[in-house]
């Protein structure tokens, strides 16, 4: 089972079949729940509401499992999972930006039934959620499926809203000093922001994985040809590409190497930080563009 994002969708990215979406998340087509859940929770299991987003018109597209630790207490069907669905008649993509709707789920009763607006960009195969305002949440309920069918509406009602958000971002020009700046916040996401003035830098007991100035240099610098320009949506989709996939350098701090080992940040392979990485990325990049 794959971890990587790339490999979570299918090569023409299309609609993912049954039997490549139990490959890649098996958890989708859970029967149960985790055992220490009482009756009164009400399962709503992931493969039950797949014909309701089919039935407005929205297939899957990707799909989403962590592996499970050694010595898990949560068997492998109960773990945090994410699909993303597209509408058949967007499956060629609209100006290689392609609206989705994400759906967050697990059986073990740890969260409740997520939807979120999303996009995908072809050119470089980027997924992106939008910010906490394009979330809705339902929870696990004898009722939940017409509650979920309701959520739906309203994330299908938002869509155009957020495909209005992402031209404003490819409308705005920003400068080299907000590139950077949407650099600096976008990684301090997901990893501690190195400080040379810290006393622990210098006694050399710093310890855990920081970024610096490399590392920011890193993500806002240009990786393909198609993303040689300044606009807000393709800077925010070239930082957002190397902090989930983790293509830039970042430092480890052990007892082994107190001074800090360069390193290559490793992909974000947990479900739950992935969407939680993408949504604050998302908000960053609308914060410096509507400042632009």
């Amino acid at each position: 089972m794959a971890n990587d994002i790339i490999f979570s969708r299918a090569g023409n990215d299309g609609e993912l079949s049954n039997e490549r979406i139990m490959q890649l998340a098996p958890s989708v087509f859970a029967t149960d729940h985790r055992d220490t859940l009482t009756q009164r929770y009400a399962q709503l299991n992931t493969a039950s509401l797949m014909p309701v987003m089919r039935d407005y018109g929205y297939v899957p597209v990707q799909a989403q499992q962590r592996r499970l630790r050694a010595g898990s207490a949560v068997r492998l069907e109960h773990k945090h999972h994410l699909l993303a669905f597209a509408h058949v008649d967007d499956l060629e993509g609209n100006d290689g930006v392609r609206g989705e709707i994400l759906l967050y789920n697990s059986h073990d009763g740890s969260s409740a039934i997520k939807l979120m607006a999303g996009a995908y960009r072809f050119v470089c195969s980027n997924g992106i959620i939008a910010g906490e305002g394009s979330t809705n949440t339902v929870r696990h309920s004898a009722n939940g499926v017409a509650g979920f069918e309701q959520m739906l509406r309203n994330v299908i009602e938002s869509m155009p809203k957020m495909m209005e958000r992402i031209e404003l971002l490819r409308s705005t020009q920003v400068t080299v000093d907000q590139t950077i700046e949407m650099a600096k916040r976008s990684a301090a996401v997901r990893w501690n922001m190195l400080n040379p003035d810290d006393a622990a830098l210098k006694t050399c007991t710093l310890r855990g994985i920081y970024a610096d100035d490399r590392t920011t240099g890193m993500l806002s610098s240009t990786r393909r040809r198609e993303d040689n320009l300044n606009d807000a949506w393709t800077v925010f989709n070239r930082i957002q590409e190397g902090v989930v996939r983790g293509k830039c350098d970042v430092r480890s701090f052990t007892e082994r190497s107190p001074h800090g080992a360069l390193r290559k940040a490793r992909p974000i392979s947990s479900v739950t930080e992935g969407v939680r990485v993408n949504r604050e990325l998302w908000d960053i990049a609308e914060e410096v563009a509507l400042a632009a």
